[in-house]
């Protein structure tokens, strides 16, 4: 387990992310997945932490992030959802501009030490 710190604190925060696509729209190809991925990394490490696996499907993608003590889990979804959505609209042209790429709702599952090898595991099938 690696352990992070800083000034104030020393951490090792990971979750695992899943977003889903409004109406399980079946939307997203190949190019869009390595389109994402490269947004949502640089999105969370803008925000201090990292994207540690990445992958998806026509409709969702699963994300295993680390992450510093100062966001809170819905400030980063929040974050990765909101310019995701307005990137890939923007740069790909997919959807409507009017509504949301995702739909609201998200999976959010702490990550420790055990379990985070299993995690990656499941994520890169």
């Amino acid at each position: 387990m690696k352990i992070t710190k800083n000034r104030f604190a020393r951490y090792s925060l990971k979750s695992h992310l899943v977003f889903i696509t409004k109406k399980r729209q079946k939307i997203f190809t190949p190019d869009h997945l390595i389109f994402l991925q490269k947004v949502m990394q640089e999105t969370i490490s803008e925000m201090g932490g990292s994207l540690e696996e990445f992958s998806g499907g026509e409709e969702f993608v699963h994300l295993l992030i680390s992450y510093p003590p100062k966001w809170s889990i819905s400030d980063i979804v929040n974050n990765l959802k909101a310019r995701s959505s307005r990137l890939i609209r923007r740069d790909l042209l997919i959807g409507d501009s009017s509504d949301s790429l995702w739909y609201q709702y998200y999976l959010a599952l702490s990550v420790g030490e055990f379990d985070e090898a299993i995690i990656k595991k499941f994520i890169t099938k």
